[in-house]
């Protein structure tokens, strides 16, 4: 019931938002590791720019590449002047790949349940 909800979610956003999340894989292999995108549910306050890798990818700037290629699709698809990351406080790994795409954290906030830090990616030349 999970997967079915989590590729309705995925479909819906891309036929309602014009937005979605991809799958990562690694060019060699042609191997799945993991998924970045666009998230952008009912009850975010913005696009959030997030990823999601397999546990033995961390490390290698699979990250930093996949962010910056999901970033820089969104400001060239949408009139945005920003967008966000919302990281767990304690993901100190995220908040790098998120700091050398220049994003800031302008702030602490509550959703659903967690706190996150609320990162600011804003357009280049905004």
């Amino acid at each position: 019931a999970e997967v079915w909800r989590t590729m309705l979610m995925s479909v819906g956003s891309w036929a309602l938002r014009g937005c979605g999340m991809w799958a990562c894989e690694k060019i060699d292999g042609q191997m799945f590791i993991g998924s970045v995108g666009i998230f952008y549910p009912l009850d975010w306050p913005e696009p959030e720019i997030a990823y999601s890798l397999d546990r033995p990818y961390w490390g290698q700037g699979f990250a930093t590449e996949a962010t910056t290629a999901a970033r820089n699709w969104l400001f060239e698809k949408f009139p945005l002047k920003r967008a966000a990351s919302f990281i767990r406080p304690d993901n100190l790994a995220s908040k790098r790949v998120v700091e050398r795409l220049g994003a800031v954290c302008e702030r602490t906030f509550e959703l659903r349940g967690s706190t996150y830090e609320h990162w600011v990616h804003r357009r280049p030349g905004s």
